[in-house]
C-alpha cells in the first residue's frame, strides 16, 4: 500500500466534481433532460459536498508547492455547503429552467438496472461503479479546503446559477 511504501506521498479524495464536462453533473443533466422523471436513488437523502474541478486542481497545486507540509497527509475536501441527492437535482432543474416529478427509487432496483445497462451498452448512463456514490455520505468538513489550502472553493448553487449545465 503506498501509505506504508516509504514513498514521499500526498493523498487527496475529493467529493463529486462539477464542472465543464463533469461527468456527475453531466449524467444527471442527461438523465433531466431524457427521462419524464427525477429518480431519487435511496430517496434522495445520501449527502454531497460537490467541489469544482478547479478548486480541486489547485488543491493539487497547492500541495506540489509545499511537499513538506502535504507529505504523508491525506486531505478529504469538498466545497463550501452540504446537499442531499434530492438538492442536487433541484440545483440542476433550477439551473436548467425545468421541472420534472421526483420518485422514490429504492437502491437494490437501480443497482440492478445499471448492472444490466452496463452489461447491454457500451456508454450506460449509470454504472455499477457509480451506484458506490449511494452507499456513504460524500462529504467533511465545510471548511477543510479553507483551513489545509487558504481559499474558499466555489460554490455547486452560485456555478450553476452563473453558467448553467
Amino acid at each position: 500500500m503506498l501509505v506504508d511504501s516509504g514513498l514521499h506521498w500526498t493523498i487527496i479524495r475529493p467529493s463529486v466534481l462539477f464542472g465543464k464536462d463533469a461527468p456527475f453533473v453531466r449524467g444527471l443533466s442527461d438523465l433531466i433532460r431524457t427521462s419524464p422523471v427525477v429518480p431519487l436513488i435511496g430517496g434522495g437523502q445520501t449527502m454531497f459536498q460537490p467541489i469544482h474541478v478547479d478548486d480541486v486542481v489547485t488543491v493539487i497545486l497547492k500541495t506540489l508547492e509545499d511537499p513538506q507540509r502535504t507529505n504523508g497527509h491525506i486531505y478529504t475536501i469538498g466545497g463550501p455547503e452540504y446537499y442531499s441527492f434530492s438538492q442536487v437535482f433541484d440545483v440542476l432543474l433550477h439551473a436548467m429552467h425545468t421541472s420534472r416529478p421526483k420518485v422514490y427509487a429504492p437502491t437494490a432496483l437501480v443497482g440492478l438496472g445499471a448492472a444490466v445497462l452496463e452489461a447491454l451498452l457500451p456508454k450506460p448512463p449509470l454504472t455499477k461503479a457509480a451506484m458506490t456514490l449511494f452507499s456513504f455520505d460524500n462529504t467533511t468538513d465545510l471548511h477543510s479546503v479553507e483551513r489545509d489550502f487558504g481559499f474558499t472553493p466555489l460554490s455547486f448553487t452560485t456555478y450553476m446559477a452563473e453558467h448553467g449545465v
